[in-house]
């Protein structure tokens, strides 16, 4: 064999490796890119939150609060053995739902 058919699995070898390179960078900056663009759009949805009014008078006392996105749940101690979760659109402040839990009393 000569030198030149012997650097053939070679030049094969190295022209595979730069083409997996390149696809795996472009690839990379294309993940990379749609997480960022995600993220600016979470945030610009939270943005364009006004906000609300929540009035939960009367309902009792709140105990816990959680968010998750635009939904906040809150929820409230009515009387001993009876609780209440809310679920509350925090643009508009309108319930979503509402859960009562009657248990014994402690």
């Amino acid at each position: 064999m000569s030198s030149k058919q012997n650097a053939n699995p070679l030049k094969t070898l190295v022209i595979s490796m730069g083409v997996l390179l390149i696809g795996g960078t472009v690839l990379l900056m294309a993940v990379v890119w749609k997480k960022v663009s995600q993220e600016a759009m979470k945030a610009h949805a939270a943005s364009e939150c006004a906000g609300g009014k929540i009035d939960l008078t009367g309902r009792g006392k709140i105990v816990n609060r959680m968010t998750d996105g635009h939904i906040i749940r809150i929820e409230l101690k009515k009387q001993a053995g009876q609780d209440e979760t809310v679920s509350i659109d925090l643009c508009t402040g309108k319930i979503v739902g509402a859960l009562v839990i009657d248990s014994d009393k402690n």
